[in-house]
């Protein structure tokens, strides 16, 4: 008898490790994915971001040489 304990208390203890581990990998899939998710909404928004930027710079150089323009007319 003491014999069919042991070995059940083995199986019980590779069981519950197997749930353990399950588990904690189930959770790290699911961390790793969430965290895939908000570094690529970051890079979409960074790169939101990087647009804007250019094309603010794009008016400025616009708007910098309106007011070149603006005064090399007033010198004439």
């Amino acid at each position: 008898m003491e014999n069919y304990e042991f070995w059940a208390t083995i199986a019980t203890v590779v069981l519950a490790a197997i749930a353990v581990a399950t588990f904690v990998t189930h959770g790290q899939n699911n961390l790793r994915n969430e965290l895939r998710a908000e570094i690529r909404e970051i890079s979409t928004r960074v790169s939101n971001l990087e647009q804007r930027v250019a094309r603010l710079a794009g008016l400025f150089e616009g708007l910098r040489d309106l007011l070149r323009h603006g005064e090399t007319s007033k010198e004439e």
